[in-house]
């Protein structure tokens, strides 16, 4: 069985929470405003003022310590803006399966098999390039009636993306026990964390759940089991 859940970052850029700073043109003309969107195709950005007028404009018109600021917004709204870099989580998994015991002797335990496939889609008109995956899988899991949960824990290197690509990558099989008293091992979901270096140097990273209403307050980063 396969389920598939793309997940989009709550704003299209990220500058609804950036503040207001002063541009300078090369006139030594100054305004008060925030870059709202870019445009490659154009070669301008979008910016806004205090008062909400808004208007495009070529980055070359302004100071060099304005384009630099400018580069580095567009390189991390690249990576940031949920409309130019998706990611989607597809959940694989088969069904219960029974479980042989000793010199062949079926039991009463069956297991089933969890994994997902992250696809990172690059729609940019440029390459993303020094990207990294991180996940933990989790599991509840049932021992002498003490609850626990455990994550499987794994770091892959992306590296780059073209612009109009797509990359999959395979998350590693975890399992889930279950017998007649009940599950004894269950995975329940998958926390996701890209990473990528910026060309200044800077880390940006975005973080996705499957499915997207695993409790924040219970599956947490780790690499431990922990009692529940």
């Amino acid at each position: 069985m396969k389920l598939t859940l793309a997940f989009l970052l709550l704003t299209t850029s990220i500058t609804n929470a950036e503040p207001f700073r002063i541009f300078t043109d090369n006139s030594g003309r100054t305004i008060s405003a925030r870059i709202l969107e870019h445009d490659s195709a154009l070669g301008k950005i979008q910016l806004e003022r205090k008062g909400g007028k808004k208007a495009w404009a070529a980055p070359e018109i302004f100071s060099n310590e304005d384009q630099a600021f400018i580069q580095i917004w567009v390189d991390r709204d690249r990576f940031l803006n949920a409309s130019l870099f998706t990611i989607t989580i597809e959940e694989n998994k088969t069904r219960w399966e029974p479980i042989d015991g000793d010199q062949g002797i079926r039991n009463d335990r069956r297991q089933k098999k969890t994994s997902y496939t992250v696809s990172l889609s690059n729609t940019n008109d440029t390459e993303l390039d020094n990207l990294r995956l991180e996940y933990c899988v989790f599991r509840d899991r049932n021992l002498n009636r003490r609850k626990f949960i455990e994550s499987d824990f794994e770091t892959k290197d992306v590296g780059s993306i073209s612009s109009g690509s797509t990359k999959e990558i395979q998350t590693g099989t975890s399992l889930s026990f279950k017998a007649s008293g009940g599950f004894l091992n269950d995975v329940v979901g998958v926390l996701i964390r890209i990473h990528m270096i910026t060309p200044d140097g800077s880390e940006l990273m975005r973080e996705l759940r499957y499915p997207h209403d695993l409790a924040k307050d219970k599956y947490v980063w780790s690499t431990k089991p922990r009692k529940q």
